[in-house]
């Protein structure tokens, strides 16, 4: 609902109103428009361009975005790390500095230009109990889980192979031992990465509870229940994301090497190789920003 300004009084109403009730002026109500799939828009907002499209979250307009804000962030983003690591060994100051560099998506999502030093703020260090209770919480799970995974794995390939076994050899003689041991710790290599699948989906699934934490500042249970529920339907996206950001870093990191190798540079391959690297994660922090920002926006219709 908007307010708009009646043409005959100028009295402010809803643009809902069907007439004024100050003179009594009717209007016409527009008939509403379906709505359909538009190529993504580009308009001028905060420091940054800011892409409409009716996908609350679509793939190559958060890559484009993403890369967009973190690169005219980078000095930014740059000199924070920088803080952090000349300051990483002071007791408590470290752990509000940790947090406050895990907070830059949430500024950056408000089109806002971070200062390097605000990662100092004493607001994040009031946020260590339940922010170290959230991400305790998160990644024991998310171990228990891959444990859990992998033995059931092993044991189904254990067992798959001693019934394979006894089918073609009729029992398991000494001859075929050795066969039936390699075939299944071979599988078991093979088949082990397994166990990360469910390890990811839940982590993508909970991949915005410490922004909800620390943006919107719910407690740590409702965090990962809103992530949960954000995230629904939007986990290859985000997932998909990842990946591509994954293979340009893998992908600059062997050209890197290649021309390092040809130069028998060890200097050029360390300056060119972490360059790349900050490049690509401050790319990914603003493919972060653009994503919380995105699936926050009905955040209260969450509830």
């Amino acid at each position: 609902m908007a307010l708009i300004h009646c043409p005959n009084c100028g009295a402010t109403i809803s643009d809902r109103a069907p007439l004024c009730p100050k003179c009594g002026t009717a209007f016409q109500q527009a008939e509403p428009e379906e709505q359909s799939y538009q190529e993504p828009q580009q308009e001028s907002g905060g420091e940054y361009q800011v892409y409409h499209t009716n996908d609350m979250l679509n793939f190559s307009v958060t890559i484009n975005e993403g890369f967009t804000v973190g690169i005219k962030n980078f000095v930014s983003i740059f000199s924070a790390l920088i803080l952090f690591v000349l300051t990483c060994w002071v007791p408590y100051i470290n752990i509000g500095a940790f947090i406050g560099l895990v907070n830059i998506p949430i500024e950056l999502s408000k089109g806002n230009i971070i200062s390097p030093t605000a990662i100092f703020d004493s607001k994040y260090r009031k946020r260590f109990g339940e922010f170290m209770l959230l991400m305790t919480f998160k990644f024991s799970v998310q171990a228990i889980l891959y444990f859990v995974c992998q033995i059931t794995i092993i044991l189904a390939i254990l067992v798959f192979g001693s019934i394979l076994s006894v089918s073609m050899y009729n029992g398991i003689g000494t001859s075929h031992l050795g066969e039936v041991l390699v075939g299944s710790f071979g599988s078991i290599i093979i088949f082990v990465p397994l166990a990360f699948i469910p390890v990811i989906i839940l982590g993508l699934s909970w991949s915005q509870a410490s922004y909800i934490l620390l943006g919107k500042g719910y407690s740590p249970t409702e965090s990962l229940r809103l992530s949960n529920k954000l995230t629904y339907g939007y986990k290859k996206t985000i997932f998909g994301i990842s990946c591509v950001l994954a293979f340009v870093w893998s992908l600059g990191a062997m050209i890197i090497f290649y021309f390092a190798y040809s130069l028998s540079s060890l200097q050029f391959f360390i300056i060119a190789f972490l360059l790349f690297s900050l490049a690509v994660l401050v790319w990914s922090i603003g493919c972060n920003a653009i994503i919380y920002r995105n699936l926050t926006r009905n955040l209260e219709d969450c509830k």
